[in-house]
């Protein structure tokens, strides 16, 4: 599982539409499209109903809704508490023992 699939499946179900999700997640609509696909063959189901004019959750993205947004909630913690982390030992020591320097993690 992969985290984009997870932002794509919390955008998808608040925007409700693949075109508007896949603008608010700033990809392409056949790429959320087929991250959504790999979430679900992932999961063994099927997330959302897929109507003509409409897309909503279905049972199992109903489900898992709730977990989904814990997960994103603790990745972006994360996130923070190691930039907090980094930040504090660049402080205290610019050039800290086992750390070197890289392109800067995107959430």
């Amino acid at each position: 599982m992969e985290m984009h699939h997870i932002r794509y499946f919390l955008a998808l179900s608040a925007e409700q539409s693949f075109t508007r999700a896949a603008k608010l997640c700033g990809v392409a609509q056949p790429s959320l499209t087929r991250g959504i696909k790999q979430l679900e063959t992932e999961l063994g189901g099927s997330l959302f109903l897929r109507g003509r004019n409409s897309t909503r959750l279905s049972e199992l993205g109903v489900l898992l809704h709730p977990r989904f947004e814990r997960i994103e909630r603790a990745v972006a913690e994360t996130m923070c508490d190691a930039a907090l982390y980094i930040a504090a030992l660049a402080v205290s020591d610019p050039t800290p023992q086992g750390l070197t320097s890289s392109a800067p993690v995107t959430f």
